[in-house]
């Protein structure tokens, strides 16, 4: 799914959420922690295409960043996204592909998102538990550290440690 996507469920999210201030999501490829800002991040489930041996390959550990910021002078808030990705493990292609989520993870995520939003900048109140990405077929193995994006730049739970 393209960013679109993710775009049209966060307008949707916050105008539900009757937050009224102007939020907007952008994708950022370069983002890291670092900036000033709340951060706050997510691992959903999806599925990999390797553009270059054609192997497939699912995964629960599809790690997702995001920095949100607030102007509330202008009543406007930013959330900067980065999804991490992952490389292929049979062939030697060094290639990261990008995960494919499902419309359903990405409400999910979204959601989780918004609520962060209510709670940090509005103290708004959801005793709702973040939402659980939806998972489907069957996962080969554990979390393949030596080929998340995420991990390479220590930001991932499954983290690649030093040797």
């Amino acid at each position: 799914m393209g960013v679109a996507v993710w775009k049209e469920e966060f307008v949707n999210k916050i105008e539900e959420a009757d937050i009224k201030d102007e939020w907007k999501l952008v994708v950022d490829e370069n983002l890291l922690k670092g900036d000033r800002g709340l951060y706050y991040t997510q691992n959903t489930f999806a599925g990999f295409n390797c553009s270059k041996c054609r192997h497939h390959w699912k995964s629960s550990k599809v790690y997702i960043l995001f920095l949100m910021n607030q102007n509330k002078t202008s009543k406007q808030g930013t959330v900067k996204m980065r999804i991490f990705r992952q490389e292929c493990k049979t062939c030697t292609a060094d290639v990261f592909e990008i995960p494919k989520i499902t419309h359903e993870n990405i409400k999910r995520v979204v959601r989780n998102v918004v609520t962060k939003i209510q709670k940090k900048f509005y103290s708004m109140h959801d005793p709702n538990e973040d939402l659980k990405p939806e998972s489907f077929g069957r996962l080969e193995g554990p979390h393949d550290k030596e080929h998340c994006e995420a991990c390479k730049h220590n930001l991932c739970d499954w983290q690649v440690q030093p040797g």
